[in-house]
């Protein structure tokens, strides 16, 4: 069992961890359907400090034998969700990565044609400028 002085202890670390989330939201240094991931974790930890008899009820309801394999369990699920949303975001950036390499090459492609045009221009006109001469 939580003594008070513990449960206030963890309550004043989660609510820094809290405040510094969204001040990291705010000036744009974290995203923020990453801080809902954090955010969310700081509430349910938040909520089982405050009532720390509730660990024990989902504890028993799930059939886990102690609280601490279902702290353990619970772990493990949020890394699992963590690197899912990671691994979805890697995903999405590296499409990202692709399409802009994809279109800088096809840019490139295009100021060298307009740059041969340009040079074969010149060419052109200076042929000309000589036989007028």
């Amino acid at each position: 069992m939580m003594t008070l002085k513990f449960r206030l202890i963890m309550a004043a670390i989660l609510l820094i961890g809290f405040v510094i989330i969204i001040n990291m939201v705010r000036k744009k240094s974290l995203d923020l359907r990453y801080a809902l991931i954090w955010l969310a974790l700081i509430a349910m930890i938040l909520v089982i400090v405050i009532v720390p008899g509730l660990l024990g009820v989902i504890t028993h309801f799930l059939g886990i034998y102690d609280a601490m394999n279902m702290v353990f369990f619970m772990g493990f699920v949020f890394l699992i969700v963590v690197t899912f949303f990671l691994t979805a975001a890697l995903s999405r950036n590296s499409n990202r990565i692709k399409a802009l390499t994809q279109q800088v090459a096809l840019l490139e492609k295009q100021v060298r044609d307009e740059s041969v045009k340009v040079s074969l221009k010149d060419e052109a006109s200076s042929e000309d400028a000589e036989r007028r001469l």
